[in-house]
């Protein structure tokens, strides 16, 4: 007797799944074509590049060799396989778009609706059959290549980068973690494109406001986000100044992810920030798709057959980009430390009216779009709008300006919350990127005293011109020398600390300070920092001497203390080779031999509290192919070897220079 078996029911949801993936397969076999020309095209790539230098790196003539054509030809295919990765995860908007179109269609809306499922069941079926689509060739791609990465990753006989000869620096090989979190962010960036297209496609009633607001949402948030972050420089008081100012809408919007995507494997020379700072990013931009996925799933179960064919389900959405629109165009045109400037007040207000004006007519026609006709409903409740929108831009102008950045100018990190600074003082010729919590909270200690600084000129402004007024005006000293021609001397007009942070949520941001009352030289990182430039001073080596030995030199020499004498004052109370000393003398006779002895002990980075004596070494020096440029080099003598200087300048031909005062106006004509 046969067994009757019953035939498997495929249920409403499922069945509903595999038709709309059936109906992708186009578009699975282009998003499949479009990874595959990306990432694999990169890796191989760069395990050509490492191919190629390994098997040179320890030949003799590697610099005389140098494969630069070959490289450069890889580094560019690098570069195209990135805009095939951009073109696949923008597949991800089509496919979307397509899942979503009968919402679009009204034909369509009726017939898909009255299918036998619930909106939810509906709704999940088109969102994960599209996002199957659009993330399984990037899957398949993924295990395919990791393999190739990590075999041409950095080893022990495969180093992490190749030092190149001439205007080149480095070729990097990207590391397992890097290229573990470049593959971890595509795909967290696809999955936001595809999620924010469907919300757009819920909350529009027809295919073209679906795709032009697709576009003007990304456009409006990234330029907003940026904009703000410019405005908040412009009215700090310490040039604050944001290295990332698209950090919020790298987190907010697909563009925004896209863009942080592109530039991360970009700069594979370095995590674009810290490992905190990339998982804040993960997390935030994790968090803005479960808000754009809850809030498509709740618009659609709540939208209407009839909905189709309206411009808008939700007319937030237009009120939101219009109000952006119109925040972006209102700060890109007004200076908003100039806006209340009184001498500027005509400028000032016919920049503001005309960027009224602009975003007015910008609005005007996103309105008439918005209503399909000219002649508008309920015009006074529109022009309402427009006019709050545009006051509340310039109210955040008024703030921003009014509390110096929205308080940013006096604003301190704490030590623990810093992954890396920098300090960088006018004294000083030297700065690094110090990750250690030492070296960190001696600036954010000196960062507090500075701001502590400014907060007093605010209090006091005769503060800031009692300081001023201790530098004389900026004018220059020329002689006709011709290595010293079109170079002028100037004096010291005021002492700038420029302070460069990297926090572990991502943020990077800049900032200058002039220290009014802080005496800088007392501070621990000041003290610190010279301790360590100190032991880094090293003599002028053996091979600079071979260099100059066959040219024809021009030797200039001087005390440090001559700047005094040429100035009637004393600018700094130490000597250092961040500063150029113009020359005392030009020698015209001299031993050879003596001069490379004193250049033996010289030293081209130096620091010192005691004056010394300078010595300027001028050449022209040939680069070849007939090509090359005159080189003007500056070296200190300790003042321990004042005998040996003295000897020098009573054995040689020497002759004063003379220096002419020149206004810095008239020094300016002559370059221009």
């Amino acid at each position: 007797m046969k067994d009757n078996k019953t035939p498997a029911v495929i249920s409403p949801f499922k069945k509903r799944f595999l038709m709309q993936f059936k109906n992708n397969r186009k578009l699975f076999i282009a998003e499949f074509i479009l990874q595959l020309l990306g990432i694999p095209l990169a890796t191989l790539c760069f395990a050509k590049i490492n191919i190629v230098l390994k098997d040179i790196q320890y030949q003799d003539d590697y610099y005389e060799n140098y494969p630069f054509r070959t490289i450069d030809f890889y580094e560019n295919i690098y570069i195209f396989g990135l805009g095939f990765l951009s073109l696949a995860i923008l597949v991800g908007a089509v496919i979307a778009l397509k899942n979503y179109s009968y919402l679009l269609n009204r034909n369509k809306t009726d017939m898909e609706m009255s299918l036998p499922l619930s909106r939810k069941q509906m709704f999940l079926a088109d969102y994960f059959s599209g996002l199957l689509v659009y993330i399984l060739p990037y899957l398949i791609i993924v295990v395919v290549t990791l393999p190739i990465w990590f075999i041409s990753s950095p080893t022990e006989d495969v180093p992490s980068s190749y030092l190149l000869p001439g205007y080149r620096s480095q070729v990097y090989i990207p590391e397992p973690g890097f290229i573990l979190m470049a593959e971890l962010f595509i795909f967290i960036a696809m999955l936001f494109v595809y999620t924010f297209t469907v919300m757009i496609s819920t909350c529009c009633g027809n295919a073209v406001n679906a795709v032009a607001y697709l576009i003007l949402s990304n456009a409006a948030i990234v330029t907003a986000a940026s904009l703000i972050k410019t405005i908040i420089g412009s009215c700090s008081l310490n040039d604050f100044y944001y290295m990332n100012v698209t950090y919020e809408a790298e987190r907010l919007c697909p563009a925004g992810s896209l863009c942080h995507v592109i530039k991360y494997l970009k700069d594979y020379t370095e995590l674009s920030g810290s490992v905190s700072g990339e998982i804040n990013w993960i997390i935030c931009t994790l968090v803005s798709c479960a808000v754009c996925f809850v809030t498509a799933i709740l618009i659609f179960c709540h939208r209407k057959a009839e909905d189709t064919g309206k411009n808008f389900i939700v007319s937030l959405l237009f009120y939101i980009v219009s109000a952006l629109i119109t925040a972006s165009v209102m700060w890109s045109i007004n200076d908003p430390r100039g806006l209340y400037d009184s001498i500027r007040a005509s400028y000032d207000k016919i920049t503001f009216s005309s960027s009224v004006l602009v975003a007015f007519i910008i609005y005007a026609v996103m309105l008439s779009l918005k209503e399909k006709t000219v002649k508008i409903r309920k015009p006074f409740k529109k022009l309402l709008f427009f006019i709050a929108s545009v006051t509340v831009s310039f109210l955040l102008c008024v703030v921003c300006l009014k509390t110096y950045g929205y308080g940013f100018s006096f604003y301190n990190p704490e030590a623990m919350a810093v992954k890396s600074a920098r300090i960088e003082f006018p004294s000083l010729a030297l700065y690094e990127d110090y990750t250690d919590y030492s070296h960190i909270k001696k600036i954010t200690d000196l960062n507090r005293e500075l701001t502590s600084d400014m907060m007093l000129i605010v209090d006091n402004s005769s503060v800031e011109e009692k300081y001023f007024s201790s530098f004389p005006e900026a004018n220059c000293y020329t002689t006709d020398n011709y290595y010293y021609y079109r170079r002028g001397y100037y004096p010291h007009n005021d002492e700038q600390i420029h302070i460069t942070y990297i926090l572990k949520n991502g943020y990077k941001y800049d900032r200058k300070f002039t220290p009014v009352t802080v005496d800088y030289t007392q501070s621990e990182i000041y003290k610190t920092m010279v301790d360590e430039f100190r032991k880094e001073m090293e003599p002028v080596n053996e091979e600079y001497i071979d260099l100059i030995s066959d040219k024809d030199i021009t030797v200039f020499c001087g005390n440090t203390s001559f700047t005094e004498e040429l100035y009637g004052r004393r600018f700094r109370p130490f000597t250092t080779s961040a500063d150029q000393y113009p020359g005392e003398f030009i020698v015209k006779e001299y031993d050879r031999t003596m001069l490379y002895n004193i250049l033996s002990k010289s030293y081209d980075q130096y620091y010192d509290t005691d004056d010394c004596y300078t010595f300027q070494i001028a050449f022209y020096n040939e680069t070849g192919n007939g090509y090359g440029y005159d080189e003007n080099d500056q070296f200190f003598l300790p003042s321990d070897y004042s005998d040996l200087y003295e000897k020098f300048l009573n054995n040689s031909k020497t002759e004063k220079l003379s220096w002419k005062y020149t206004p810095q106006e008239t020094y300016i004509t002559q370059e221009s």
